[in-house]
């Protein structure tokens, strides 16, 4: 197993040169000092010893202290194998020169329009679904390259990831870090070899651009110019997205790999500890059929698979900007607020990510390539902060269209849930904005004129209950073109279960039945917005009963964590009903529950299900944490369990 590296490039600092980085000491290089001061100690005590003590006290000493010495090597290598699972290298490169690629490879296994209000009032109506139009007003590096290439001007970078220094009179004064996009042979090679075994001529790039914890109302709201240069682009806007859990990961996983959080876990990490090496995530699909792959993230402290997991043992794709992430927010990272660092040096955080797709998109445009791009530091936790970076999307997207980088590339900008937590979130919009994630595809046009049909059936299901299980599906169809030729797309659909039997998830090439509910869907009552709902009375008899219910719930759930204390119900904030889909029999009543919980004062919103026919309670889905916990539960190493805990 290969570890991280990092080129580091210097310069010379001229007199205009500005003072823009920060500084500071890497760990590894303050454990080196730790290490060699031990030993300079350990050389005088022997010493000491040959002068002071007699031969037989010395030879004990001696063996203790190098019984010590190992215990503290094996910690030390111990540490550095455990780091390397949620890290994968940075590339040496000689600047200037023609690097071998294969021992590069030693390094590397590594219109304004917002669906306006209908005179229905809703944004889907059909048979089983109807969702009411609102108006919206990882670890440390190891062990960095040694090599490092001094320049006064400008050098060549042949490597994936450079850190840059300037000095002057031999104090550093500016330090970055900077990501590139270069062509691999092995990569090459590999992807070579896969399409000619391939008998398609043509392909379809995918580039995902995702914005976390962003509805699809708030992004109206907030990046009105980046809606707007999607629309120009002719855009698909799913209005009935919904999303299928409650965070991040559980409603990404559905879209790389078409399965839940749950039957993931089944097939491939049955235990945290676990890499997701093992798991069918769907860049290993576009790899076997010759397609390049990346994904990059920001905000690497709370990554889709790292954040209180294992991440992978070996980088997933052919390009990672794990080790990039981590680097540069650890070494120049600023402005931290709540989970995020905002700035790296003097840049946001994002526009890196951001250069970083327009990098990919200009390298393979010509050629066959899927990466997903995720951004969270500057729309996770503050509600108001994507407008932030509405002009720089919008530069994006309008870039990436005026240099024609989308003529063979499927550009999908969608996020995975609305804002979890806040004073908004506990009002029925933001629940309903909670459950309404945002998506816009945009297809090239010779694609469109090509698959007519399957962009036909496309846009009708603009107004349809979709869901990421769709997505897969949808992506899968990408891959797989010829399966959207109009005789094998009617074939499709006319094969396609009925009724109660209808798939979980269904390509938005198909047309998605009109009788499709949230249960058909593998949408959990808590997220569905398809019912009818109304206000329960606080003092609704048997309410108190249910809240008291969902507490008990909450505590079962915590009863292997002797570190979190028993919860007690301390006040019901609200309740609504739901009215079962069409179809569910009468004696089933959903009730949404917003309790306020103590130790600790937590606000939890619960769906309960109450049979009248034998008077039963039944938690549906999870349970939504809507305020902030901090630091209250950080004795519990479960991410899920984190929402809930309460530390003694």
């Amino acid at each position: 197993m290969s570890y991280a590296h990092v080129s580091t490039v210097s310069f010379n600092h001229t007199e205009d040169a500005q003072k823009k980085g920060s500084s500071g000491m890497c760990d590894h290089f303050q454990d080196e000092v730790l290490f060699r001061g031990g030993k300079t100690t350990l050389d005088n005590e022997r010493s000491v010893f040959n002068f002071e003590l007699d031969n037989k006290v010395y030879k004990s000493r001696l063996r203790l202290r190098k019984w010590l010495i190992g215990l503290l090597i094996f910690l030390f290598v111990s540490l550095i194998i455990i780091n390397t699972f949620n890290t994968d290298q940075f590339r040496a490169a000689r600047y200037g020169a023609i690097i071998n690629d294969t021992s590069q490879e030693s390094y590397v296994e590594l219109k304004s329009y917002f669906a306006s209000i209908t005179n229905s009032g809703f944004v889907v109506r059909n048979k089983g679904c109807r969702i009411p139009a609102m108006d919206p007003f990882d670890s440390a590096i190891t062990r960095y390259g040694n090599e490092c290439f001094k320049f006064k001007n400008s050098t060549a970078v042949n490597t994936e990831f450079v850190k840059v220094e300037c000095s002057r009179n031999n104090e550093m004064i500016y330090k970055d870090y900077h990501a590139f996009v270069p062509r691999f042979r092995s990569v090459e090679n590999k992807c070579k070899k896969a399409r000619a075994a391939s008998s398609r001529n043509e392909h379809l790039s995918v580039l995902i651009i995702g914005l976390d914890s962003i509805s699809r109302l708030n992004f109206h709201r907030m990046m009105p110019k980046t809606v707007h240069a999607l629309q120009e682009l002719e855009a698909v806007e799913l209005l009935g997205y919904t999303k299928v859990a409650d965070n991040t990961y559980p409603n990404l996983v559905p879209v790389l790999s078409g399965l839940s959080e749950s039957e993931l876990h089944d097939l491939c990490w049955q235990n945290k500890n676990k890499p997701f090496d093992d798991c069918p995530f769907i860049w290993k699909n576009f790899s076997a059929s010759g397609y390049r792959t990346g994904f990059g993230e920001d905000a690497c402290g709370m990554t889709i698979f790292n954040y209180l997991k294992r991440g992978f043992r070996t980088q997933p794709t052919d390009y990672y900007l794990r080790p990039f992430c981590i680097a540069s927010e650890k070494d120049i990272g600023n402005t931290h607020k709540l989970n995020a660092n905002l700035c790296v040096g003097t840049r946001k955080t994002f526009e890196n990510l951001l250069d970083y797709a327009k990098k990919i998109a200009l390298q393979f445009h010509r050629d066959p390539y899927f990466a997903m791009i995720w951004q969270a530091s500057l729309t996770h936790d503050f509600f108001n902060y994507p407008q932030l970076g509405d002009i720089s999307y919008y530069n994006l997207i309008t870039h990436l269209s005026n240099e024609r980088l989308l003529n063979q590339t499927a550009l999908i900008v969608m996020s995975d849930h609305g804002m979890r937590w806040g004073s908004f979130r506990q009002t029925y919009q933001g629940r309903m904005e909670d459950s309404l994630p945002f998506v816009f595809i945009v297809l090239p046009r010779w694609w469109r004129e090509k698959y007519q049909i399957a962009w036909a059936n496309f846009r009708r299901n603009t107004r349809s209950l979709t869901t990421a299980f769709d997505l897969h599906e949808t992506l899968i169809d990408m891959l797989h073109s010829e399966s959207l030729e109009e005789s094998r797309l009617k074939a499709r659909f006319k094969a396609m279960p009925k009724n109660d039997n209808l798939p979980r998830g269904i390509s938005w090439f198909l047309p998605i039945p009109d009788y499709r509910t949230c249960s058909m869907a593998g949408i959990a009552s808590h997220w569905c917005m398809c019912h009818n709902s109304y206000d329960v009375p606080l003092e609704d008899e048997g309410l108190r009963d249910k809240a008291v219910f969902l507490v008990s719930e909450l505590n079962n759930m915590l009863k292997k964590f002797v570190q979190c204390a028993v919860l007690k119900l301390k006040e019901i904030k609200a309740a609504k009903a739901w009215k079962g889909e069409e179809g569910e029999k009468s004696q089933l009543v959903d009730y949404t529950i917003t309790i306020q919980t103590e130790p600790g004062d937590a606000i939890f919103e619960g769906t309960i299900r109450y049979r009248s026919e034998d008077k039963t309670n039944k938690l549906v889905g999870s349970v939504s944490r809507l305020n902030a916990y901090g630091k209250q539960s950080a004795c519990v190493d479960e991410f899920n369990m984190r929402l809930y805990c309460y530390c003694l």
